[in-house]
């Protein structure tokens, strides 16, 4: 997980379709909210979902890996449109962050594991007595438990022991448990990229055209658009 930045520009099926969206649900009444079918063919559109991989590098939001390869992969809301949950085995409120639904600051291209088996939508708050829940409330009181990718440095929060990522604080340790940042699968990829890795890293120390290459190489791997660039920023400091 690392930091982006969207930049000032707005897709345009957000700036013109997901504005007059916007406008129409802050007038929907609540049960109308609750009933309300989002259209992914807005947020979810091609121009909108190739920005944000530009962006992230065609890696999930969450967990670092590489999507776009093997996968169409999901247009995420940080902030969930429908409804939110505060814990485990907590009901689904509703309605949730439904103003925010076309908002592009709001949105991420995420795997379908982080986004759908892990995050799904549970949003916690350090104090959820301070949730937006509807939009004449500000969000700028709401201090998230998920890391924001757009707005918040994850090595603040997260760093990796070998393989295993490891909360530095409270919202990173929410952020692991919330998108399944150490289930086995990743944990099976990324102790196999690792070993890889120490091999370049013991061969970077040679005062030899292969070790110059070698160093350039580790170096690159730390770089934003590199696979698991956290966790080899964390173990190669």
């Amino acid at each position: 997980m690392v930091r982006i930045n969207k930049g000032a520009g707005t897709p345009a099926v957000l700036a013109g379709k997901g504005a007059v969206e916007t406008e129409k649900l802050k007038k929907c009444k609540k049960a109308e909210l609750i009933a309300y079918a989002f259209s992914s063919k807005i947020y979810g559109h091609a121009t909108v979902k190739d920005e944000l991989k530009r962006v992230q590098h065609g890696k999930c939001c969450f967990c670092e890996a590489r999507v776009a390869h093997v996968a169409h992969g999901d247009v995420e809301h940080y902030r969930p449109k429908g409804g939110w949950m505060q814990k485990t085995g907590d009901a689904l409120h509703q309605p949730g962050y439904y103003w925010l639904a076309f908002e592009f600051s709001n949105l991420y291209f995420s795997c379908q594991k982080c986004n759908q088996v892990y995050k799904k939508n549970y949003f916690p708050l350090r104090n959820p007595s301070k949730r937006a829940k509807t939009h004449r409330t500000s969000i700028s009181r709401e201090e998230p438990l998920i890391v924001d990718i757009g707005t918040m440095d994850p090595s603040d929060h997260l760093s990796f022991n070998a393989k295993v990522a490891v909360g530095l604080t409270d919202v990173g340790k929410e952020t692991i448990v919330r998108t399944g940042l150490n289930r086995k699968e990743l944990l099976d990829d990324r102790l196999q990229y690792l070993r890889l890795m120490k091999h370049v890293a013991v061969a970077a120390k040679l005062d030899t055209v292969e070790g110059r290459e070698a160093l350039s190489a580790l170096q690159d791997a730390m770089k934003a658009n590199s696979l698991y660039s956290l966790m080899i920023q964390c173990n190669f400091p």
